[in-house]
């Protein structure tokens, strides 16, 4: 339906579902929204679940032809109820699955040996089609929610999680995470569907937790190893967008999910409220270094004021950088980078220093000044010549510059004769 009527609007045979084309193919299948909800944004969500549907189908079709055609494999053991075929991971026990347990001994055994090629078709297949008669979280045990927990908590939860949601396990789990899957935002900004924008974001978060250094950001590797318990992070990023679509602010209505998950799954009422506000202010530190001067003492203090504690800044700065650097490959950049290391560092001071003690613009000018000070005095200028320098230029470039940049300025100044 969708190809054909493609052909209708374009006018002639035209194979790529291009943005300009689509809301005119959405009226004209008749599709109807609202402004939570736009046609448009009905009419490719089904077709982004379709196409990951015939994905999943043809990988198991493409698996059996290779079994077909390498014939029989021998099973190795691996764990209790499981086995390795050619290096997939095969369910042995009669019957599998019974219920959302034996879905997550899957999980558990897969994510305890990252050398598995995947899944074996049979054990695809079955639990696609076990898939409807799973439980979600609310109507779970105790145990069974614990066990979900566990998966967070232990090896490769990230990669966990994306098999989850690329199998539909996770949209069983939390129904609100259904709701988004194949969800994408009509605009030129987010280039992915909602749940591809949440696993890529949680794939950001894992590579903070790999422990490499990546050249993208710049103090990311400084700031994860200050975490206490990495799981209210991956937390907080799976739920930051999982309101997206049902009118009014995603983020209050995900703050509402956020902290009914964290209370069902055990978490202690500081670790929910932790979570729940990060996914309610999850835009707050991307607004105010992009759109806001991060120079002026006052804005400063105004979000160290609003974040009010280090945990939650160091959190919410990891956060910020895993979900601007997954909107778009091209989104993320060195100036947002600087932008954001330069917030969180300045929040950190005011914090440490205390609320109370709110840095004013004299101070900061006289702190610019003295480390600009020190480093020309290590580049060989004297005292007189650096203060001469100093006296041609704005206070503004002391209040809002960096040591490093004012004392490059004031150089330029010099080999020009400024300082004279």
């Amino acid at each position: 339906r969708l190809r054909w009527g493609l052909h209708l609007v374009a006018g002639r045979r035209e194979e790529r579902l291009r943005f300009d084309y689509q809301k005119a193919l959405a009226e004209r299948l008749g599709h109807t929204g609202d402004a939570g909800n736009l046609a448009v944004e009905q009419m490719m969500q089904g077709f982004y679940r379709s196409a990951a549907l015939v994905l999943r189908i043809n990988e198991r079709l493409l698996q059996r032809f290779e079994e077909q055609l390498e014939g029989d494999a021998p099973m190795e053991p691996l764990v209790e109820g499981f086995a390795v075929q050619r290096g997939y991971l095969h369910a042995i026990s009669p019957g599998w699955p019974r219920g959302i347990d034996d879905v997550f001994a899957l999980f558990e055994a897969w994510a305890a040996h990252p050398e598995l090629r995947g899944l074996h078709s049979q054990t695809a297949r079955a639990l696609a089609e076990s898939l409807s008669a799973l439980g979600d979280y609310a109507g779970a045990t105790e145990a069974q929610r614990t066990r979900f927990m566990a998966l967070l908590r232990g090896p490769q939860p990230v990669a966990t999680l994306t098999r989850m949601a690329r199998l539909g396990v996770l949209a069983r789990w939390i129904p609100a995470f259904a709701q988004v899957s194949g969800r994408m935002q009509f605009d030129l900004f987010h280039v992915y569907t909602v749940d591809q924008h949440t696993m890529a974001v949680l794939k950001n978060i894992a590579g903070f937790a790999s422990g490499n250094v990546d050249p993208r950001f710049s103090i990311v590797h400084n700031v994860w190893p200050r975490l206490r318990k990495p799981e209210l992070l991956l937390l907080a990023g799976l739920f930051h967008d999982i309101a997206k679509g049902r009118g009014g602010d995603h983020s209050e209505l995900g703050e509402v999910d956020a902290r009914e998950f964290c209370a069902a799954h055990g978490l202690s009422e500081g670790e929910t409220a932790l979570v729940a506000w990060l996914v309610r202010h999850h835009l707050l530190m991307s607004v105010t270094a992009q759109k806001q001067d991060i120079s002026d003492p006052e804005v400063i203090h105004r979000f160290a004021s609003k974040v009010a504690d280090r945990e939650r800044l160091d959190l919410l700065y990891l956060l910020t950088c895993a979900d601007i650097a997954g909107t778009s490959p091209k989104l993320w950049n060195a100036w947002k980078d600087r932008l954001l290391a330069d917030l969180y560092t300045a929040s950190r001071l005011a914090l440490r220093r205390g609320l109370e003690n709110a840095p004013d613009a004299e101070e900061r000018i006289a702190e610019t000044r003295g480390h600009a000070r020190a480093r020309l005095l290590d580049a060989g200028l004297d005292d007189d010549e650096i203060t001469a320098l100093f006296a041609r230029m704005p206070e503004t470039s002391f209040l809002r510059g960096r040591a490093d940049s004012v004392a490059w300025q004031a150089q330029v100044l010099h080999r020009m004769g400024g300082g004279r």
